[in-house]
């Protein structure tokens, strides 16, 4: 009979903290959770980027907005005004 109950405790134990146990699955099945949202944002950072260059090989304004914004490029003919911020 003793060894019988001491069986069964054990079976239940491994049963929940054993490598195919309970909470192993549990944290598993969270893993995977995880990656699935991680493999979303990638393929939605993916399309944007995907989109930027097809804008970046066809649109003159896209390249324009870059040279303007990441080089500081003006045209030929404009003013450039740099504000000084006080605040510091």
């Amino acid at each position: 009979m003793l060894a019988g109950v001491i069986l069964i405790i054990g079976l239940v134990l491994g049963a929940l903290f054993g490598d195919r146990g309970v909470l192993h699955l549990a944290e598993k099945r969270r893993r995977a959770q995880a990656l699935e949202q991680e493999i979303a944002r990638l393929e939605n950072e993916n399309d944007r980027l995907a989109r930027e260059i097809h804008a970046l090989k066809t649109d003159p304004r896209a390249v324009e907005a870059i040279a303007r914004e990441a080089l500081g490029l003006v045209k030929p003919g404009e003013t450039v005004f740099l504000i000084e911020d006080d605040a510091r």
